[in-house]
């Protein structure tokens, strides 16, 4: 799977791992005990993933 280069902050970001500068997005989910609970799992805050498209090393940045 090609990626594209991420900025974040003004600064390109590349890989401790294997110093890739190519990732791609995903979003999660962030769940909590009590939402689930609840049964309103949708309330929950998301992250924005960043994966490594050479190495899998994935970012997570707190929306």
């Amino acid at each position: 799977m090609e990626g594209q280069e991420i900025n974040v902050a003004g600064n390109k970001l590349v890989c401790p791992v294997c110093s890739g500068e190519k990732f791609w997005e995903r979003k999660t989910q962030l769940n909590t005990r009590g939402a689930t609970f609840f049964g309103v799992d949708w309330a929950n805050r998301n992250a924005n993933n960043y994966v490594c498209a050479n190495c899998s090393y994935m970012f997570w940045f707190h929306n």
